[in-house]
């Protein structure tokens, strides 16, 4: 659907920039013994490696296949029995493929566009790009609309409902380019640098809404034609945030114009198959020491020995490990706020994709249950495949304590709203429920609350400290949330361990001295 934003997004999804900051590597923590438990680093190290990377998320992935291909050896440690992370798919009828969570990627996207091709992935374009003149509903106080092209262009109106106005339409208009406006002087490596940066920071974005908008219709609706996910509440979200994803990953770049046949789910599998038996699985990592030689990570099945570690999952998760020494104080209290959103995705799969013979592609609006759905299938539309999701954390929450029967019935109940009844009897419904899932704890991705970002919180989020670099989407300064922005961020930790390792090579070749490093 042509003016919906769906995040790693595309969903995603999907783990980057690693980007150092100011250049400097923060030093080694001085060692706390009173913080260490006698039950951490007991078990025998199972594997000496070069480098560990904990997590097989694309970030992760990308960082240990950058790595490979420079001759370092590594180990890819992983909490989950499959790789992926936020990336993977599943088999419907048809012989097609859904994609549980991330699943677009757009023109800019550069870094997961020539991974894909280097993989030997194929994309079509998203059917609601595909041609200018496919309609989606517009659902609104109980009446549905269809409209071709812009929602903004009453021109282009199919039918014109009493609910709004086009005065609601252009306050919404009006807000979104002010907030696009201010993006532009946001630093996308350096938020809080921004104009007035402490000033946005203090503030929530249903705060400037309210400042800045004058109709229910614009504030409600604002956060779905808005980078930022509709799943982060805005009223817990900074406003400085918000500007920040409308710099780092603008809607004017068309980040949801492609899908892949097979799905994206592909991408993860492909980079896992070429890394081999050097990924483990089931191998959660709960504490990391770091000395003057190298780290220890240890996991369940056993310890893990490495001159560097990639730490490439979201701050939220890493902040659950024991690190030996402990973080610095900034970085420790970053961990504590920067929660996901509570995102919940549903698939409905059907043997075709009926709808196309009116043009529809999907619908937004006020529904009850969903904030958006939108047909995610192939050219051909078979299977017919629509996408949707929770409208709100509020609903997300609620739909928690139903029944998966209930929860079905109130999805489909809004699909059908939008694309008549033939929608109520899908062939599969899939429900990929990221806040019950402990290894992601929810999605799509992380936001910040006020006074964090423009705060020495905000500043602690890429720096490395000692021998531990940080990967994954949520560090990204370049389309941060989605599959790209976790490219870049595997790629950029990876090199930064390489010139690490580069310079100690060099430094221990004048002395003299030599070590091996190599996998056993």
């Amino acid at each position: 659907m042509k003016r919906l934003i769906t995040k790693i997004s595309a969903f995603l999804l999907i783990v980057p920039m690693i980007a150092l900051g100011s250049g400097q590597t923060a030093p080694l923590p001085k060692s706390n013994k009173q913080h260490t438990t006698s039950t951490c680093y007991a078990v025998p190290v199972r594997q000496t490696v070069d480098v560990i990377v904990v997590g097989a998320g694309i970030a992760g992935l990308v960082a240990a296949r950058q790595l490979i291909k420079a001759n370092v050896s590594v180990v890819v440690l992983e909490a989950r029995d499959r790789v992926g992370g936020r990336v993977f798919r599943k088999p419907t009828i048809e012989n097609g493929w859904v994609d549980l969570g991330a699943q677009w990627v757009g023109k800019t996207q550069d870094r997961i566009l020539s991974l894909t091709d280097e993989l030997g992935l194929k994309r079509f374009e998203w059917y609601p790009e595909s041609s200018q003149d496919t309609k989606e509903v517009f659902y609104w106080n109980g009446t549905r609309m269809v409209h071709t092209g812009d929602l903004f262009d009453p021109a282009k109106a199919v039918s014109v409902g009493s609910s709004f106005t086009q005065s609601d339409i252009q306050d919404l208009a009006r807000a979104l380019k002010k907030a696009d406006s201010i993006s532009k002087t946001v630093p996308s490596d350096a938020p809080w640098d921004a104009p007035n940066a402490e000033a946005l920071d203090s503030m929530t974005l249903q705060t400037w809404l309210e400042q800045n908008t004058s109709s229910p219709l614009a504030r409600q609706l604002f956060t779905l034609f808005h980078p930022i996910d509709q799943e982060d509440p805005p009223g817990g979200t900074s406003a400085l945030y918000a500007f920040w994803i409308g710099s780092t990953s603008p809607k004017s770049e068309t980040p949801e114009k492609w899908l892949f046949y097979g799905g994206a789910g592909q991408v993860p599998e492909r980079m896992a198959k070429e890394i081999g038996n050097r990924i483990v699985v089931k191998a959660r990592v709960h504490s990391i020491k770091q000395d003057e030689e190298g780290v220890t990570v240890e996991t369940p099945i056993g310890s893990y020995r490495g001159r560097y570690v990639i730490v490439a999952i979201p701050p939220h998760l890493a902040g659950q490990i024991f690190y030996d020494p402990p973080l610095p104080v900034a970085r420790m209290q970053l961990t504590q706020r920067v929660p996901f959103g509570t995102a919940i995705k549903f698939i409905a799969v059907y043997p075709e994709a009926f709808w196309r013979s009116e043009r529809l592609s999907g619908g937004l609006g006020d529904y009850p249950t969903i904030a958006y759905v939108a047909d995610s299938g192939p050219p051909g539309g078979r299977p017919g495949i629509l996408v949707a999701f929770a409208k709100s954390t509020a609903v997300e929450l609620s739909l928690e304590e139903k029944s998966p029967a209930a929860r079905r019935d109130a999805v489909l109940k809004d699909i059908v709203t939008t694309f008549g009844p033939r929608a109520a009897n899908p062939t599969q419904f899939f429900v990929q429920d990221w806040n019950a899932d402990p290894f992601t704890a929810g999605a799509a991705t992380f936001f910040t609350p006020p006074y964090v970002l423009a705060t020495p919180y905000g500043r602690a989020l890429r720096p490395p400290i000692g021998r531990i670099y940080w990967a994954g989407t949520e560090t990204a300064t370049k389309w941060m949330g989605f599959m790209d922005g976790a490219v870049r961020s595997g790629e950029t930790a990876a090199q930064a361990v390489l010139e690490k390792l580069r310079i100690n090579m060099k430094t221990h070749a004048s002395t003299g001295y030599t070590e091996n490093h190599t996998a056993h």
